[in-house]
């Protein structure tokens, strides 16, 4: 499916899922694009409109493989978030372990 996810994620919001995995690409060059995407800038919104989605004791997985990545936690202080990065880095990224980044996320309450 090739779609706007933002705008799938708002069309969809009567649907539930045990398990979403988000793993945006850290820039695209994309000319169907209108706007850059930003993992950085953008990755709040994203998982914020995905988390809506989440069945009440569902998980949401979120990577970036970007070297500077932060996750803007004040933004997301309605979930629980907790950093998977060390366990889940693989070997592709042993040599660079500053650029990949892992988070599990639920809702408080599930």
């Amino acid at each position: 499916m090739r779609t706007d996810t933002l705008k799938w994620l708002s069309e969809n919001r009567a649907q539930r899922f045990g398990l979403i995995y988000i793993n945006p690409p850290s820039f695209s060059r994309s000319k169907r694009m209108r706007d850059m995407p930003d993992v950085q800038r953008d990755h709040a919104n994203l998982i914020r409109a995905a988390a809506v989605l989440l069945e009440p004791d569902g998980a949401l997985i979120f990577s970036a493989h970007l070297r500077r990545f932060n996750l803007d936690r004040a933004r997301l202080a309605e979930l629980t978030v907790e950093d998977m990065s060390r366990q889940t880095l693989c070997v592709d990224f042993a040599c660079r372990p500053q650029w990949h980044h892992c988070f599990c996320i639920a809702h408080q309450n599930g």
